[in-house]
C-alpha cells in the first residue's frame, strides 16, 4: 500500500509541485518511442539496444542515447507497450519493481540475521519514506533499488552457504545488470565491499577468530588492488579519473547558486585524489546526516530532515552507550556489519564529494539508505537484543 501511496504522490509532486524533472521527460520520451514501435515493430530489437545502453540503433539519435538516461527512455516505452501511455500506471509498474527488490533485499537480510532481529531488517528494508518515495517512479532510483535487492539477495545467499547455487547466481547476476545500465557506481560500490565481506567471512569459518587489524589492512590492500583491476578494465573508473571526474563536478556547482546547495572546497584537476582527502569530512556528514533541520526551505526537505535527524540521534545513542571502541570493535569483528559500513563509507564518500545539491543528494543517496539503516539499527543497544562481538551471523 505504501508504494502505492507514494507512486500517487510522485505523480502529484512532479505535476504540480515540481513542475518538471526527469521523470516528466523519461514518461515523455518513453511514450514517443512506443508510438513509433506501435506503427513499426520492427523497432523491437532496437528498443532492446538502448535499453542495453547500445549506440547502434534507430534511437541513437535521442540525446541520451547510450547512457543511463537513454536506458530510462526504454524502460519507459517498454512500460507504455503493455499499460499504455498513463503516467501513473507507469509510474505503478517501477514502484513495483521497487518493491519485489526490496523484499529480496529482505530476505537476503534475513540469511545473515536470527528471527529477532527481523524486525529491524523489515523496517530498513521496506519502510524508510525516502526510500520508497524516490523508488516508486519513472526513475532510476526505482531500477536501481530493484537491482540492488536482487544483487544483495544473491551474494548474501552466496556467502552464507558457500555453494556457487545457479539460483542465487540468477539473481545476483539480474541485479548486476539493473544496476549497471541505471547507476553503475552502486555497482562497483558493493563489489568492493562485497569483497570484503567475503574475505572476512572466510577468516571467521576458517580461523576462528575475531577478524584482527592485520585482517583488515590485508582486506583493504585487496579492495585498493580492486580498484585498480576496474580502473584497467574500465578507464572511466580508475582513480585519476574519477577524481578528476569529481573535481570538473565540484566546480561546475560551485558556480551555481541556489538555496539548497552545499560547498565542498573547491579542487583542481591537477590535485587529483590528494586535493579531495580534505573534503571526506564534509562529504561523509552531507551524504549520512543532511539537509538539517535549520537547512529545511520546504516541505520535501523539511520531512528529509526528520529522517535524517532519527539516525543521527539513533547513532549518536548508540556512540553513548555502547562506547566508540566497542561500537566499532563489535563492526570490524562481524563480516556482515563490516560489509555494511565498507559500502556506506564507500558510497557516502563517493556520492557527497560529486553533489553539492541536496536535492540531489536526499535522491542519489537512496541505494545507500537501507544499508546504513541496517547497520545503525543492529547496533543500537536494547537490553533484551545485544549485537555479538564475533559471529558468523547475527543471532
Amino acid at each position: 500500500m505504501t508504494h502505492i501511496f507514494f507512486s500517487v504522490a510522485q505523480v502529484i509532486y512532479h505535476l504540480h509541485i515540481y513542475g518538471g524533472g526527469d521523470m516528466l521527460l523519461y514518461h515523455a520520451v518513453g511514450e514517443y518511442i512506443s508510438r513509433l514501435i506501435s506503427e513499426d515493430p520492427r523497432l523491437i530489437p532496437d528498443l532492446f539496444d538502448l535499453i542495453g545502453k547500445g549506440r547502434n540503433n534507430q534511437f541513437a539519435w535521442i540525446q541520451g542515447a547510450g547512457t543511463s538516461t537513454g536506458v530510462m527512455f526504454g524502460l519507459s516505452a517498454l512500460v507504455s507497450l503493455f499499460v499504455g501511455d498513463s503516467i501513473l500506471s507507469k509510474c505503478l509498474v517501477f514502484s513495483l519493481a521497487s518493491f519485489v527488490g526490496k523484499l529480496a533485499l529482505y530476505f537476503g537480510l534475513k540469511t545473515q540475521l536470527s528471527p529477532r532481529y527481523h524486525p529491524r531488517a523489515m523496517v530498513a528494508a521496506l519502510l524508510i519514506p525516502s526510500v520508497v518515495f524516490w523508488s516508486s517512479g519513472i526513475i532510476k532510483e526505482s531500477v536501481a533499488m530493484t537491482g540492488l535487492g536482487f544483487m544483495f539477495y544473491g551474494l548474501s545467499s552466496l556467502i552464507r552457504h558457500r555453494k556457487p547455487n545457479p539460483y542465487f547466481l540468477v539473481f545476483l547476476s539480474i541485479g548486476m545488470l539493473l544496476t549497471f545500465i541505471t547507476k553503475s557506481y552502486v555497482l562497483v560500490v558493493i563489489c568492493i565491499a562485497g569483497l570484503g565481506w567475503f574475505l572476512a567471512d572466510h577468516f571467521n569459518r576458517n580461523a576462528r577468530l575475531t577478524l584482527r587489524l592485520w585482517h583488515l589492512v590485508l582486506i583493504s590492500s585487496v579492495a585498493v588492488l580492486a580498484m585498480l583491476g576496474m580502473g584497467r578494465l574500465f578507464p572511466e573508473y580508475s582513480l585519476e579519473e574519477v577524481a578528476q571526474e569529481t573535481a570538473t563536478l565540484q566546480e561546475a556547482y560551485r558556480r551555481q547558486e541556489g538555496g539548497s546547495s552545499f560547498q565542498v572546497q573547491a579542487v583542481s584537476k591537477e590535485q587529483g585524489i590528494r586535493g579531495q582527502i580534505a573534503n571526506l569530512p564534509i562529504a561523509i556528514v552531507s551524504t549520512l546526516f543532511r539537509p538539517f533541520f535549520f537547512e529545511s526551505r520546504n516541505p520535501a526537505m523539511f520531512v528529509n530532515s526528520l529522517e535524517t535527524t532519527l539516525i543521527l540521534w539513533l547513532l549518536l545513542l548508540t556512540l553513548h552507550r555502547r562506547g566508540v571502541r566497542p561500537t566499532f570493535q563489535t563492526i570490524i569483528s562481524n563480516p556482515f556489519l563490516l560489509f555494511c559500513f565498507g559500502y556506506v563509507l564507500i558510497f557516502a564518500v563517493a556520492l557527497g564529494l560529486a553533489a553539492t545539491n541536496l536535492g540531489t543528494l536526499s535522491r542519489y543517496r537512496i541505494p545507500m539508505v537501507p544499508l546504513f539503516w541496517v547497520l545503525v539499527l543492529l547496533l543500537v543497544p536494547i537490553k533484551s537484543v545485544q549485537p555479538p562481538t564475533n559471529s558468523k551471523r547475527l543471532r
